[in-house]
């Protein structure tokens, strides 16, 4: 199924741009340690479960978890009747437009957004295999969400109430000891947008992330290391700051640095991870394991 997912981009403070086409992960979820007027929302239920999904997984990686706040929630529903009414993934609505709604034109600009899911904890595995949209849903300043989805479209407003978080801890993904990791990143139609370096063709591994708070800039260049905990092979990598001279969308990635394994991991497998990046006035170091889908 071709899916479209709406590209996130960071200038000073976040802001939403310009749409993108992407195919759905067709590998396991990732799973944690255990730690016309806008239809009301299908599933209240499951809506509420990725929610509280997403925030186990923002809990494992080193993030706060998340609350609804139902004028976002409103926001975003009537947010997605102007999208299946226009039948496309936008974030601003056209004022002349019947389905135009004020509610909806304040969510749209500050929400992920997506459409051909088939339910809210796809769309949220999709956003978190693009390293662009990780950035937003582990920011630790994302504290109060609002969210939609009906016949396959899907909304999360992560940006409406977000205050930065100066002094949070660094946040991993995929997150420490997290199994059922995807392989591979295919980067399906996102080439225009792309957080590959020129050369670099997918398929490669999974694209592994460090995300430092905004006080402590990223400096530099960071490094990296991987390999497998099974015979300590090291799995050759390229490292991406976003300080770096060649990286051409550092905006989008924010204070994030992204490891780009230059071959897909093998399946069922442990890896160990380590970054050392000048974060602020210190050089920070992390290392943290994870396992890889069967």
């Amino acid at each position: 199924m071709r899916t479209r997912v709406a590209r996130i981009a960071a200038v000073g403070t976040f802001s939403m741009v310009a749409c993108v086409t992407a195919e759905p992960s067709a590998t396991t979820a990732v799973s944690t340690p255990d730690v016309a007027d806008a239809a009301a929302p299908e599933t209240t239920d499951a809506n509420a479960s990725a929610v509280a999904r997403l925030s186990a997984i923002r809990v494992a990686a080193g993030a706060a978890a998340l609350e609804t706040e139902t004028s976002l929630d409103r926001g975003c529903q009537h947010h997605v009747a102007y999208m299946r009414a226009v039948g496309k993934v936008l974030h601003a609505e056209e004022p002349e437009h019947a389905a135009f709604s004020p509610e909806g034109a304040a969510s749209g600009p500050n929400a992920l957004l997506a459409s051909g899911m088939p339910s809210l904890d796809a769309a949220i595995e999709a956003w978190l295999a693009e390293p662009y949209h990780r950035v937003a849903l582990l920011d630790p300043g994302v504290r109060i969400v609002g969210l939609a989805f009906e016949s396959g479209w899907a909304c999360l407003d992560v940006l409406s109430r977000y205050v930065p978080a100066n002094g949070a801890p660094p946040v991993a993904y995929p997150p420490p000891e997290a199994s059922g990791v995807p392989a591979h990143y295919s980067g399906g139609d996102t080439a225009s947008l792309s957080p590959l370096p020129t050369g670099l063709v997918p398929p490669v591994g999974f694209i592994l992330s460090l995300a430092f708070p905004p006080d402590r800039p990223v400096r530099g260049s960071a490094q990296a290391t991987l390999r497998r905990l099974s015979d300590g092979i090291a799995v050759s990598v390229v490292t991406r700051g976003p300080a770096d001279v060649g990286e051409p969308f550092a905006t989008y990635q924010r204070n994030t640095v992204l490891v780009i394994p230059k071959a897909p991991l093998l399946a069922g497998t442990r890896y160990e991870v380590g970054v050392t990046a000048l974060a602020g006035d210190v050089e920070a170091s992390r290392s943290w394991q994870f396992t890889t889908a069967p």
